[in-house]
């Protein structure tokens, strides 16, 4: 370029008054805001505008970058090469502080050491489980003793406990009146357990009348009794219910429903009718209902002819003359050895002593199988024996069957043989 050019370039054009019409127009910023001041604001784009002050100062408008050619391969071996710049070796850093490791350690990635593995749960194969197994041998310790313990405390008292055909184990020493009457009404309760059914033939004989009477007894679980006589010919018939009395001489029966009176009075028309022909030890005692009215005495030395040690048992009774009556088993077995009905001065009215016992093979107690009975003065009245013992062999129960034979007329009790009706006062204990 030559020199006079450069001197026309910078040589400044003047404004006409045409650029000056063109010129778009401005306008303050009073005419347009409430404030009056303000500076005077132009509306022409911003581009305009720059393109506009740069044709005032006589620059002219804005050229445009050439395009660059492409070169050649003349042209590429004309050109000299750059050279390369030598990488500055990475200095050490110095060690960055506590506030800068603080900010950064959240960026940067935490490494488990377990990171990558496979995780598996505790009790999985090769995984290491001590603290379980640890739990599981002590629950199974624990398991096995426990079960050790039952066992053991289940087979001391099965081997304590009786079988059911034997009786119960009474300890050697008895400490006081509460136990012993506790274990003697436990042996009684386990005899009458044992026994199902029995039946023999009796003899009575009266001493005041020097007369004989023979008969045959049959008793069978629940409730059912019957004797029938030979030498006044009548049957006596408890079903449970009716008690029947047939006199086979007079062609009558004489029934009665026992089931319509108080227990006391029921105990004293059964004992009334079957009494005779039967004893303690083939029946219960008549005990009173509550063991605290009860009173009881161990005693060492049986009066002869029984051996060995006893219970003593006395229960209150509410009767004219009798308050008490008491009764002497057999230490353990509670087997009935004599029975004394005592009067209000202490005095025996009546008694009842055995003199033979039978003893069944396959228990472990026995019954009686002679007995007598005594008066006040002490006096025999009555000896019992007993011959033809069966024990726990069924009985069938047409036997004790109280429908009216063929030609036998029914009478209402209690008259016809029974007794009037006690009264209830008299006989509750």
């Amino acid at each position: 370029m030559t020199e006079d050019k450069k001197n026309q370039k910078q040589v400044k054009k003047p404004v006409s008054a045409s650029d000056l019409v063109n010129r778009p127009p401005k306008v303050h910023v009073r005419d347009m805001s409430p404030n009056p001041g303000g500076p005077a604001v132009s509306m022409m784009p911003q581009g305009k505008k720059k393109a506009a002050a740069r044709v005032a100062e006589g620059a002219g408008p804005k050229k445009k970058k050439p395009v660059p050619k492409k070169r050649t391969r003349a042209d590429a071996d004309t050109v000299p090469k750059k050279k390369k710049k030598k990488k500055k070796k990475a200095t050490k850093a110095a060690a960055p502080s506590a506030n800068e490791e603080a900010s950064r350690a959240h960026l940067e990635k935490v490494v488990y050491p377990d990171e990558g593995k496979v995780f598996r749960f505790v009790g999985q194969k090769g995984v290491n489980n001590r603290k379980q197994k640890a739990q599981k041998r002590k629950f199974f310790v624990g398991l096995i003793g426990g079960a050790a313990l039952f066992l053991g405390i289940g087979g001391y008292k099965v081997v304590t406990k009786p079988p059911p055909d034997k009786m119960i184990k009474v300890p050697e020493t008895i400490s006081s009146e509460k136990q012993l009457i506790t274990f003697a009404t436990a042996a009684l309760a386990k005899r009458n357990e044992l026994v199902n059914s029995f039946s023999f033939d009796g003899k009575i004989f009266d001493k005041g009348k020097n007369e004989i009477l023979r008969y045959k007894l049959e008793f069978q679980k629940p409730s059912f009794m019957r004797v029938k006589t030979v030498e006044d010919g009548k049957t006596y018939i408890f079903d449970g219910a009716l008690l029947s009395v047939q006199d086979g001489f007079e062609r009558a029966i004489y029934n009665k429903n026992l089931l319509q009176v108080p227990e006391a009075e029921r105990f004293l028309e059964l004992n009334d009718i079957f009494g005779p022909f039967l004893v303690e030890g083939w029946r219960a005692p008549f005990l009173h209902e509550s063991p605290l009215h009860l009173k009881g005495q161990e005693i060492g030395v049986l009066p002869l002819p029984y051996r060995g040690d006893g219970w003593e048992v006395t229960t209150p009774v509410l009767d004219e003359q009798l308050v008490a009556m008491k009764y002497t088993f057999r230490k353990g077995t509670a087997d009935f050895l004599f029975r004394e009905d005592l009067s209000s001065k202490g005095r025996a009215l009546t008694s009842v002593w055995v003199n033979e016992e039978h003893r069944e093979g396959k228990l472990e107690f026995a019954f009686p199988k002679k007995w007598e009975r005594r008066d006040e003065f002490n006096s025999v009245t009555h000896e019992v024996e007993l011959s033809n013992i069966t024990i726990n062999q069924e009985i069938p129960v047409g036997n004790f069957d109280s429908s009216t034979p063929t030609g036998f007329t029914v009478i209402a009790g209690p008259e016809g043989g029974f007794k009037e009706a006690a009264d209830p006062a008299k006989v509750k204990l």
